[in-house]
């Protein structure tokens, strides 16, 4: 199926979720968790599908032993693991556990990070996860490389999606100001 079919499929998503569609579908990741309401056009990938008991959500990979994997993992409700077998850095996945890191403190520091230096670190827009607290400052990071080579990616091969997704990091950026203390 050509870009311009996924591209379409992506931008009607919610943008991490469309990030790790299309992510999955162009091979840099190894599974996504999507809506169901998005089983059939995964299909159309040839990506297979399995019900997981999360409501309306199905888990997508190309690979039979990702998707037992990954289902194991959430039945477990192992949110290493869960990380992990979506793709995600382990530094990430273990960020995510410890100390109450979560999206809020990440755009937060993304914030703080801009007001210090006046750069918008974009390419952790391509993240469809939370990464580790370093990766801000450290574009050495695993999760700077990824979101760098994702940057690239959806950047030439979906150009309407990549400002999309940056449009939106963007707003949250600047609208977490209103969050902070």
């Amino acid at each position: 199926m050509p870009n311009k079919d996924l591209e379409s499929i992506i931008s009607s998503m919610e943008s991490s979720e469309g990030l790790s569609f299309c992510l999955v579908v162009k091979h840099q990741k190894p599974a996504a968790m999507i809506s169901s309401v998005y089983e059939e056009a995964a299909k159309d990938f040839g990506l297979k599908s399995r019900y997981t008991g999360l409501s309306s959500t199905v888990i997508v990979s190309y690979s039979n032993a990702v998707l037992k994997d990954l289902h194991k993992a959430i039945e477990s409700r192992d949110n290493f693991k869960i990380g992990v077998a979506l793709g995600y850095p382990e530094d990430a996945c273990g960020a995510f556990l410890k100390d109450g890191w979560d999206g809020t403190r990440f755009f937060t520091k993304v914030s703080d990070f801009v007001e210090k230096t006046g750069k918008l670190p974009l390419h952790l827009a391509y993240l469809p996860y939370v990464p580790e607290p370093d990766a801000v400052e450290n574009e050495d990071s695993e999760s700077s490389a990824l979101g760098k080579t994702y940057m690239q990616l959806i950047r030439e091969e979906f150009p309407k999606f990549s400002h999309n997704v940056e449009e939106n990091f963007k707003d949250i950026v600047e609208n977490i100001k209103y969050f902070k203390d």
